[in-house]
């Protein structure tokens, strides 16, 4: 289930047209009283650009 989000930041542009590619890696991952928290950083990238043009920290709560 989508628990929420920590941070939203938009670093650059995306020009009209462009490619663009994401990345993500699991930061953190806790217990949670209703299952395991886990903190996930996404990185989305305008091909060719060094600086991503948004990162943002996503919480997940898995029920098991």
């Amino acid at each position: 289930m989508n628990y929420g989000g920590d941070r939203l930041r938009f670093l650059a542009p995306v020009p009209a047209g462009s490619t663009v590619r994401a990345r993500s890696r699991i930061t953190e991952a806790r217990e949670h009283k209703y299952g395991t928290l886990v903190a996930t950083q996404i990185a989305i990238h305008v091909e060719g650009s060094d600086t991503p043009s948004v990162l943002y920290d996503a919480l997940t709560l898995y029920q098991g």
